[in-house]
């Protein structure tokens, strides 16, 4: 079916003839022209199977339902945010000079692939160009994907050897599988007050999500004395990664950008939540009390590509007064389009500052708690620091990259 100017409409708007009589779906908007409160196309439901047959349909990001039955019942908010310049949202200078000798030398950063160098111009135009033949074009989601990885969304090579070097690294991984179920990587819980009358598909939502990429921590900044340890007190995937920082969404444009943005909330709450109860559990364990201080670190990124276009999303906790979990908002700090130069470098300029908040001020705090949870009185193990080299370097570019 073709919409109006000649643009396709995708097969889940198309109404059915049991649905023609429903309310209409919101349609398709800009993205900085979407009011604060939206709504997204759900795909249409077969109405051939009869109700005797007939299973509860798994509730999707692409439906129109996903906000007031899968967020709001878990107060996961999502906001519109202005757009900032990361040094503002991160509270540190703005960056002069080699970004590469900026982070590795002056924030204590670790020698790394994932750091993007916007002073070249040969570059930035080379991306530029890229995006804007791929919109002409009308390339899909996986080229558009693939490119974004290849020149963007860099990764470090893996580690054979876990325990050889120990060193705050990322590790980028594709559509992980990691379905919650376990009591170390649980669902976020039903906060609302009155849920009493909710389905069961709606209270009982699997979170199996498996975002397009995701940044993770890698193990080897444990020590191997101790590394085995951390898979109690937190998710561990793949036996090499664990406390994601970074998930990103990826869509052909802006027909289907709602359900990329369901997808990073659903998926970024998962993670935050669970790096809640493991701060959690440290405090506990030191039997030092919450404050809202103790807080204010317990955050997580989001990234959404629709085409060429791009939104960054920060998401924090909004625990109750008693410190217990409230829920989470997911703000929208920035916008822009890989067809600006402009936008590149702001781009790139995020990345770089979300990478060097998740080695030097993400990694550090969880290990910390992870350490005073694995060394806790009760059970006999002794914990050692990581080397001075990268946790003391770390801890002092912590105040530059922002608590």
């Amino acid at each position: 079916m073709v919409g109006s100017g000649g643009r396709r409409t995708p097969h889940y708007q198309t109404p059915t003839r049991s649905s023609r009589g429903k309310s209409p779906s919101s349609g398709r908007r800009g993205i900085s022209a979407r009011p604060q409160s939206y709504t997204i196309s759900s795909p249409t439901e077969d109405t051939n199977t009869s109700s005797s047959s007939r299973r509860p349909r798994r509730v999707s990001p692409y439906d129109n339902t996903f906000i007031d039955h899968i967020l709001q019942p878990r107060r996961i908010k999502i906001e519109l945010g202005k757009s900032a310049k990361a040094y503002i949202h991160f509270g540190v200078p703005e960056l002069q000079g080699n970004r590469y000798k900026h982070y590795t030398q002056d924030r204590g950063a670790v020698d790394s692939s994932v750091w993007l160098e916007t002073d070249d111009t040969a570059f930035v135009h080379a991306v530029t160009r890229e995006y804007i033949i791929m919109e002409d074009t009308g390339l899909n989601e996986a080229e558009f994907a693939s490119y974004a990885k290849e020149t963007l969304l860099k990764r470090d090579p893996r580690a054979s050897q876990m325990t050889q070097v120990r060193r705050w690294q990322t590790e980028r991984m594709l559509e992980l599988t990691a379905k919650p179920g376990r009591l170390t990587w649980l669902a976020p819980p039903l906060v609302s007050e009155d849920f009493t009358n909710l389905e069961p598909t709606i209270t009982n939502y699997a979170f199996d999500l498996r975002p397009d990429c995701a940044y993770w921590l890698s193990l080897q900044a444990f020590d191997a004395a101790y590394m085995i340890h951390v898979q109690e007190w937190t998710f561990v995937a793949k036996r090499r990664v664990t406390c994601s920082y970074l998930t990103i969404e990826f869509k052909k444009d802006d027909s289907d950008e709602d359900s990329a943005i369901n997808q990073v909330a659903a998926a970024s709450a998962l993670a935050l939540y669970n790096r809640f109860l493991l701060r959690k559990a440290s405090l506990k364990a030191s039997g030092k009390a919450w404050t809202f201080k103790r807080t204010k670190a317990l955050k997580h990124y989001g990234l959404t590509f629709t085409g060429a276009m791009y939104c960054i999303w920060c998401i924090s906790t909004t625990p109750t007064e008693d410190f217990e979990w409230g829920g989470c908002r997911m703000d929208r700090v920035h916008l822009g389009s890989c067809t600006l130069a402009a936008s590149v470098c702001d781009l790139a300029d995020w990345l770089n500052e979300i990478h060097c908040w998740g080695l030097t001020v993400h990694g550090p705090k969880c290990e910390k708690d992870l350490k005073t949870c694995i060394g806790e009185q009760s059970s006999g193990h002794r914990v050692s620091d990581i080397p001075a080299d990268s946790e003391e370097s770390s801890a002092t570019s912590a105040i530059s990259c922002g608590k």
